[in-house]
């Protein structure tokens, strides 16, 4: 079974951009991260980031219903396990997050994807890559350091708890090593027909109860 709506999560460095952008030239529709798409309004309204994964949600389910492919290049409900993460740094509670998609998800405004792809790559790999890209932004080698730095916190986190998924739903997730397109695409492909839906308030649930029962710091 095609997926009608797949998702590419993992750390800054894994290549995510670089499989939805090779999936894009096999006729897949990418919707790119809330970043790329919108200018961040100052002030900054309250659910502002949240409304725009709504919107990126909303983009790849218009193509899906016409018959295409649509991938997110990073996952819409990414602010939950996001302040999960960081919960130390000023991102909103994770009730917050949570709340929001239980409305949108009770007033059929959004759903999850049917699959996600956790793409990932041996850590030092990462760090090159992701310190060969900030650098190639034009960041100064401090900044991009401590970026790197500052996103190598979320690697083990952001792992477990799409292990957690993957445990509580068989078939949502599969892991993708990044080491070379051709056998990542591949990956894809075959994940493609092992997937299965489940009820969107349901997933919600486990993971706002997962969330509350295991640190990220574990």
């Amino acid at each position: 079974m095609r997926s009608a709506i797949i998702s590419i999560e993992g750390a800054p460095g894994v290549g995510k951009s670089t499989i939805a952008a090779a999936l894009a030239r096999h006729g897949a529709f990418v919707v790119p991260e809330v970043n790329q798409l919108f200018a961040k309004p100052n002030p900054e309204p309250p659910d502002w980031y949240y409304d725009r994964q709504n919107a990126r949600w909303e983009m790849a389910q218009l193509k899906a219903a016409q018959g295409r492919l649509a991938v997110l290049d990073g996952d819409p409900f990414q602010p939950i396990w996001f302040s999960w993460i960081f919960q130390d740094q000023n991102w909103p509670p994770i009730s917050d997050a949570v709340e929001f998609y239980r409305r949108r998800i009770a007033d059929d405004r959004m759903e999850f994807p049917s699959l996600y792809v956790f793409a990932w790559i041996a850590e030092a790999e990462r760090r090159e890559r992701m310190l060969a890209r900030e650098r190639s932004r034009g960041l100064e080698e401090g900044g991009a350091l401590r970026k790197t730095a500052h996103y190598a916190r979320m690697v083990e986190p952001q792992r477990r708890f799409f292990t957690a998924l993957a445990d509580r739903f068989p078939g949502w997730v599969s892991f993708v090593e990044t080491r070379s397109l051709d056998e990542t695409l591949a990956g894809v492909r075959a994940a493609q027909k092992r997937t299965a839906r489940m009820d969107g308030l349901e997933a919600l649930n486990f993971i706002a109860e997962w969330t509350a029962k295991n640190s990220s710091n574990a």
